[in-house]
């Protein structure tokens, strides 16, 4: 992981400009020397020191980073590489809110939101928050994005499948969960399907949409 911090901002705006990537594969051995070979560069306007990733991890193709921090306002850099996946945020505590496509939705504890690298979004935090971050490859979410820009930045919590996502999600920002290697495909699997099932909740009963996303599970 690495990051470069610019001084700035007026008025309310948060003072402190950070560029942050490699903050996903923290780590790894192809870590990106420069932030725009990478795919996950963002640009975190704060007045703290900055996010500080307590966990990163993988769960079969899928990318966990649990992210704690005060007071965001976070876009993603434009010259990076875009990113074609589906991101699931779940806010483990403090408040939140994902913009993207027209659509903002405001997060407490325990909830969640999809949004995706396609596309810019903006995430802002009034002040102290813990956050859990879940990078989907596109291959394993199964979804053209014109099934999925609907959903993006809105409130799920409503879905009949909202707890059961929930629930793995807080599973995975525990500070206990340490995932064997034989266990870390299936997990991810789990992931996936309960995402699938809130996404084909969110849509009319009997949709096509609907009915291809419950062939694909």
């Amino acid at each position: 992981m690495a990051e470069v911090a610019r001084s700035g901002g007026t008025g309310n705006a948060p003072a402190h400009e950070i560029l942050l990537y490699g903050w996903l594969g923290a780590g790894a051995a192809d870590e990106p020397h420069r932030p725009q070979d990478s795919n996950d560069a963002i640009v975190v306007r704060t007045d703290d020191r900055g996010p500080d990733i307590s966990r990163a991890f993988r769960i079969g193709t899928l990318e966990v980073a649990t992210v704690t921090g005060g007071r965001v306002d976070i876009e993603p850099l434009p010259a990076a590489h875009q990113w074609r996946g589906v991101v699931l945020g779940y806010l483990v505590s403090g408040r939140l809110t994902v913009e993207q496509g027209g659509h903002v939705v405001e997060l407490g504890a325990g909830d969640f939101a999809f949004y995706t690298g396609a596309q810019r979004y903006r995430i802002t935090a009034p002040g102290a928050h813990e956050y859990l971050v879940v990078r989907i490859p596109t291959a394993a979410i199964a979804l053209r994005h014109s099934m999925f820009a609907d959903i993006v930045a809105t409130d799920l919590s409503a879905t009949p499948s909202a707890g059961v996502l929930r629930a793995i999600l807080a599973e995975l920002a525990s500070p206990r969960m340490r995932p064997t290697v034989a266990a870390t495909a299936h997990l991810g699997d789990a992931v996936v399907a309960a995402a699938h099932a809130v996404i084909a909740d969110a849509r009319p009963a009997g949709s096509a949409q609907a009915m291809s996303l419950f062939t694909s599970l």
